[in-house]
This record gives C-alpha cells, sequence and structure tokens, in this order.
C-alpha cells in the first residue's frame, strides 16, 4: 500500500520566527515541491540550469566533488510497533551537525529512504544504502528558521519535500492562485490540483540536481498555503486512503488536520483531534498497514498510537518502547512490508563501522540499548 511519509518536529522557539513584528502579526507559510525521485514532470530543459549555481547554493555539499565535510556515520536502531514479538533492527544512516533527519519513499520502491535538511538545504539517500554517494541527490527548499515535511503531493508512489516558516513575499498572490492538493476530498472549484503556475506567475523556486553528473534544475514551487502559528509542529500524512499527503499541525496535544488537502480549516470537512498533552511530540505513520495514516504522539522513551482512530486517548491504543528516551523519532517503513516503523539514530560503535557495503545495511539487533544520539523525525 501506498504509504507517503511525514516529518514532524518538537516545538520550535527560534528568534527568527518572531510572533509579532511591530504590532503586525506575522503569517506561517508552506512551501510545497514535487520531485519525482529527481525529474519532476519529466525531462524540461528550459528548467535545466548552470551547476555554478548549485555550488553557489550549497552548504553542507561540496558540489565540485560532491562530499559532504563532517558528515557522521550511524545506524537507525528500527523498533516494529505491531509486530509480535517487538523487534528491533538497525539499517546505515548518516548525518551532519544541526540538520534534521526525515524518511520517506523518494524513488517509489516501497521502502523509505533518508533525508537530511539544514538551513533549507537537503541531501537525499535516493539509492537508499544508507550512505551519501555521488548518485544521491541534492535540493535547496527553504532558509534558515524554516521546518522541513515530506509527503506525496502529487500521488505518483514517490514523497515529495515541504518547507513551513514565516511567510515570504509574493507567498500572498500564490495563495490567492492557489488550488489545493490533488486529494479526492477537495472540492475547489479553480484550475486542476496538479497543474504549476505559469512561468509569469513564479515566486521562488527549488532548486535540485540528481548525482554529481545529472542535470542541474531550478522548478516552480508547486503549492503555497498558509495557516500554523510560532509554537506548532507541521505535520503531514494521507488521512484517507487516496495516495496524497495533506497538511495539518500539532501543538499540546491538540490536531488540526487538513484532511481535504485544500490549505483551509473547516470545522466541517477538516479533521480535529485531542490526543496528547504538553510536551508529546507528534508523529504520524501507517502503522497497521491499511494505506491510511494514523496519528501518535512521543512521550519520554514510548510511543502511543492511536490505533483506532478515535482522536483520542485511551485504554485500546497501542503504545510501545523505543529503547532511550529520544527527543523526536524517524517513522517509515523500512522493510517494505507496509507498515510503517519507528526509528532512532545511534552513533556507530568502533565495531559497527566496518559493516558490509550492501544493500542499506540491514541487520538483526539485540534488545540491549545502544549508546549514542537518540535523534528523531518522523513520516
Amino acid at each position: 500500500p501506498l504509504n507517503p511519509a511525514l516529518v514532524v518536529l518538537s516545538p520550535f522557539e527560534d528568534p527568527r520566527l518572531p510572533q509579532s513584528i511591530a504590532g503586525y502579526g506575522v503569517d506561517y507559510t508552506w512551501h510545497l515541491s514535487v520531485m519525482n525521485a529527481g525529474e519532476p514532470r519529466g525531462y524540461q530543459d528550459r528548467r535545466t540550469v548552470d551547476r555554478e549555481r548549485i555550488s553557489k547554493a550549497a552548504r553542507m555539499l561540496d558540489a565540485t566533488t560532491w562530499t559532504v565535510d563532517a558528515i557522521d556515520r550511524g545506524r537507525w536502531q528500527v523498533v516494529s510497533a505491531m509486530k509480535k514479538p517487538n523487534r528491533v533492527t538497525s539499517r546505515r544512516a548518516f548525518s551532519v551537525q544541526g540538520a534534521t533527519q526525515l524518511a520517506g519513499d523518494f524513488n517509489g520502491d516501497g521502502i523509505d529512504e533518508l533525508a537530511l535538511f539544514k538551513d533549507g538545504e537537503w541531501l537525499i539517500d535516493i539509492n537508499g544504502n544508507g550512505e551519501w554517494d555521488r548518485t544521491d541527490l541534492w535540493a535547496q527548499l527553504g532558509s534558515v528558521g524554516d521546518l522541513p515535511v515530506v509527503g506525496d503531493w502529487d500521488a505518483d508512489g514517490k514523497d515529495d519535500i515541504g518547507v513551513w516558516g514565516v511567510s515570504r513575499a509574493g507567498d500572498g498572490a500564490a495563495i490567492e492562485r492557489e488550488p489545493g492538493l490533488p486529494d479526492t476530498e477537495n472540492r475547489l472549484a479553480t484550475k486542476p490540483k496538479n497543474v504549476p503556475p505559469r512561468q509569469d506567475e513564479e515566486s521562488l523556486v527549488r532548486l535540485m540536481q540528481r548525482g554529481s553528473t545529472g542535470d542541474a534544475r531550478s522548478d516552480v514551487i508547486d503549492h503555497v498555503f498558509r495557516f500554523g502559528t510560532r509554537g506548532d509542529q507541521p505535520i503531514a500524512g494521507d488521512f484517507n486512503g487516496d495516495g496524497v499527503s495533506t497538511l495539518g499541525v500539532f501543538r499540546d496535544g491538540d490536531w488540526v488536520l487538513d484532511t481535504n488537502g485544500d490549505g483551509q480549516f473547516d470545522a466541517k470537512r477538516d479533521r480535529y483531534a485531542e490526543f496528547g498533552k504538553a510536551g508529546d511530540i507528534a508523529v504520524v505513520g501507517d502503522f497497521n498497514g491499511d494505506g491510511i495514516d494514523e496519528i501518535a504522539v512521543v512521550r519520554g522513551d514510548k510511543v502511543i498510537v492511536d490505533s483506532n482512530g478515535n482522536g483520542r486517548l485511551d485504554a485500546t491504543d497501542k503504545v510501545f518502547e523505543i529503547q532511550g528516551e529520544g527527543q523526536s523519532v524517524v517513522v517509515g517503513d523500512f522493510d517494505g512490508d507496509g507498515l510503517d516503523e519507528a526509528a532512532f539514530y545511534a552513533v556507530r560503535t568502533g565495531s559497527d563501522r566496518s559493516d558490509g557495503a550492501n544493500g542499506s545495511g540491514d541487520s538483526a539487533q539485540s534488545d540491549g540499548q545502544d549508546e549514542g544520539l537518540r535523534q528523531a523525525r518522523s513520516r
């Protein structure tokens, strides 16, 4: 089944995201970009740009050598939520200091891959081997202070990228033209839902290059929405099973989900839930394999899943441990079985650094707790 990825972040307090400036309210907007594994809507010559533009934009990446300095090589420790008995496996992963880890099925093979986001720059392990190499995908979308999300914005079975943060010049005009996502429940009577703006309507763009020898290209931002406010956690997931990821926000146990994808909150058409409490971290995933994402929260070393889908925390909800308290959790389908699992990141030990280079480096792990960094994001 199609399981679009989602990313959720801890409550974000940052002086670069002011709630008001000189008495004026600050709007927060979403910028969503269709990736299609590095070639959105196929090859288009007019979208190619000089590689020098990539070199100037890249910060984590040395675009000349296609390498990343100070990369940390570790492992995702993966804990299955619904399998009996709970089994811990691991797979190779990497990180960079200050970057956010995310998971998504960026190549459409049914298994989620790793992505890193930092200050608007994306590193995507498109071949899924757990290493950054010369075939992987680089992109620029967003800027300092933005928070990333991952989801399938066009229902093609491959995940795309997005950011949420303080609105930019041109967002207002883009929102006026916005038809919403191509969700089956989106009834906005506008132009087709998956057609990018005309060239003369473009404001901000997304840069991208797949692999060291690939074409550098610049594409229009596909969707712009305005909702959410400072302190919210942005989320994305497929909440009706139609293959399109839609957006939402979480704060102190309250969830607001734009389930029809029109970019507007409507009490009659969209979904509200009270699941969790202050201090919880929101995560989303298809934990039961039915093609519809469930909401969940991370609380200390536990993940609590709204497994009955009633939007309330009760005795029938699934609870499982993630072996050590994680400030955030990555959720995704890491073995292609259609069920999402939770994972946390651990720095490799000396003996673990010599593992083989085949596939994703998956291996079974004992129930013992590994030393190292517990990071997290969600799907």
